[in-house]
Formats: C-alpha cells, sequence, structure tokens
C-alpha cells in the first residue's frame, strides 16, 4: 500500500512582501552534505519567493528528526509570529539506510504533517541522479563507491560535499531522473519510500522555488 504523506502546495503568491512570505523550515539527518548542498541551491536562486528560515544539520535518526520537526512545529505556533505564513513547510531529511525506527518516522511525519526529502538507501542517490537514472539495487556503501567515481572530490568520509560546479547544470536533469526513478518504483509496486534506489530530495528543491 502507498503511503500517503504530505504534498507540499504550492506558495507562490501574487505581490508577495517580506512579512508574507512563507518559509521553510529544514531538519537534516546529515552533518555536511544535505545542509551544504541545500544552502547552495538556495544562495545561488536568482528569485527567491520563498524564505529558507532554518537549516539543521546533524540531527539524528529519522525518528528524532521528525520528533525534532514536530517539537519546532509546536514552538513555531507558539510564538504566533505575526509575519508567519499559514503555509509554512517543516521538512524532516533522512536516509532509509538500517534505520531502526523508520516506520516509525514516516507514520508520525504522516501524522503530524511534516514534509519528507527522503533516500533510500542514502543522499548519494541523489548524487547520482545528476549523472543519469538509477535504478539498480544498490546499499550505501555501493552508492557511495559510484558517486566517487562520477563526482569530483567526492569521498563520503573525507570530503562528503557534493561539488557545486558539478552539481549545478545537472539540477534540472537530475530532478527528471528523480521523477522517473518514483513513478518506476511505483510500476514495481515498491513505492516510495520503500522502492529502492529513490529519492524525493528534488521536491525540497522545488518548494524552495515556490513550485
Amino acid at each position: 500500500m502507498t503511503r500517503k504523506f504530505p504534498q507540499p502546495p504550492s506558495l507562490r503568491r501574487s505581490a508577495p512582501t517580506q512579512r508574507q512570505r512563507a518559509a521553510i523550515y529544514v531538519v537534516c539527518e546529515g552533518k555536511v552534505t544535505e545542509p551544504r548542498y541545500l544552502d547552495d541551491f538556495y544562495r545561488r536562486l536568482q528569485a527567491k519567493p520563498i524564505t529558507l528560515a532554518r537549516i539543521q544539520g546533524g540531527a539524528g535518526e529519522p525518528l528524532t528528526i521528525v520528533k525534532r520537526c514536530v517539537e519546532l512545529k509546536k514552538e513555531l505556533a507558539r510564538a504566533n509570529r505575526r509575519s508567519a505564513a499559514p503555509n509554512d513547510q517543516i521538512w524532516a531529511v533522512f536516509d532509509r539506510d538500517e534505520h531502526t525506527f523508520f516506520d516509525e518516522a514516516l507514520r508520525l511525519a504522516a501524522k503530524e504533517g511534516i514534509y519528507l526529502a527522503v533516500s533510500n538507501p542514502c543522499i548519494e542517490v541523489w548524487g547520482l541522479l545528476h549523472h543519469g537514472e538509477c535504478d539498480r539495487l544498490m546499499g550505501r556503501a555501493q552508492a557511495q563507491r559510484l558517486l566517487s567515481d562520477i563526482m569530483p572530490g567526492y569521498h563520503h568520509e573525507k570530503s562528503p560535499y557534493f561539488e557545486w560546479s558539478w552539481c549545478e547544470s545537472r539540477i534540472a536533469d537530475a530532478c527528471a531522473n528523480a521523477d522517473r526513478g518514483m513513478k518506476k518504483r511505483d510500476e514495481e509496486r515498491r513505492p516510495f519510500p520503500t522502492g529502492c534506489p529513490v529519492s524525493n530530495f528534488h521536491q525540497l528543491l522545488r518548494a524552495l522555488q515556490g513550485k
């Protein structure tokens, strides 16, 4: 059965002001890879219809990350900021990997309206999608090794950065490849996020663009 998760609505507004702009908050499993990529992506957007309000990295395993997102959602509600937009989004970014409480994290996110950017088995799948479609069943170590073969400077321990100069011109292809991968996993009856390999990291990028 395909799980139902919050789907990012269009965040575009007519004649937005700074006080009206919707905001996105991101809580990541990775300390470096995902936060740095998101920062690189957002800083280079020509138009910023959405405010990237916060990126927290190194937040732990999936269930801990989603719980932190729920806490953040409550904190923002309590703050009752006049500038807060009703369609602010809180995203949890993590890998499938071999995490014990993965399914519990998915259920809590669906219950609490937390948006998910999940890569199975790991975020390196998103890196691989910049190079081409990714359909071969693989584990984390294999995905990391494949990415180190094609992405200049990348090493999952020594240099866990996605080289922006290499990624930037390939983002549109990566998004298209990610869409095709999700569709194929559905056709295989292994829908996101349980199918492997798969990543919907591109949906977070689209949300940051107001799409």
